[in-house]
């Protein structure tokens, strides 16, 4: 199997010990279904790195598209050391996971670690709109934090992917890289 997915009673909670150990032995993501569970537990599963909670009523539709995500994200996590090539309309972006270096159009990129880190969540998601909390949390390692901070980092990357850079603001919500991965012989 390419996950772990455990499903827990009313009530219930795993030994938070054993779910770390899940996660570092299995080396795959980790999504739990539960009829309840109160949010101190919710984040400290999250903390530990499971990638999903989905609570009850689960519909199976649902959980499919979810564990799909929750496998996507796992497998980009997993080829850090591999080139990312993102299409966003006429401009072509490369993302060098391994040594951080981005290039538009040829043209390398100077950007700052947080910035980089934005970037390549964005591109890894690509076409999903992820909320401030999620960009706050997995970019800039604030669990709280005052989202100012994320708009000003997203406002100088669009400064420096130029005037058409492809950041969608999602109005209440976050944002999005519209766009598609391409293949370098397209």
């Amino acid at each position: 199997a390419d996950l772990v997915l455990i499903e827990t009673e009313d009530g219930d909670y795993l030994e938070l010990i054993h779910v770390k150990e899940l996660i570092q032995s299995h080396n795959k993501p980790v999504i739990i279904l539960s009829r309840k569970m109160d949010n101190l537990l919710r984040a400290e599963y999250y903390r530990l790195g499971v990638q999903d909670l989905i609570m009850t009523p689960w519909y199976p539709k649902v959980l499919d598209l979810r564990i799909i995500a929750a496998l996507k994200r796992t497998s980009y996590e997993n080829n850090l050391n591999q080139t990312v090539r993102w299409q966003m309309g006429d401009d072509r972006l490369i993302l060098q996971a391994d040594k951080h270096n981005a290039f538009l159009n040829g043209r390398e990129l100077k950007l700052t670690f947080s910035q980089w880190n934005i970037l390549y969540t964005l591109v890894g998601n690509g076409g999903v709109a992820l909320s401030r909390s999620y960009l706050l949390r997995e970019c800039l390692n604030f669990e709280k934090g005052d989202t100012r901070t994320l708009d000003n980092h997203i406002k100088n990357l669009r400064k420096v992917l130029g005037s058409n850079s492809h950041i969608e603001t999602i109005h209440g919500y976050g944002y999005k890289l519209n766009g598609r991965q391409f293949q370098p012989q397209e």
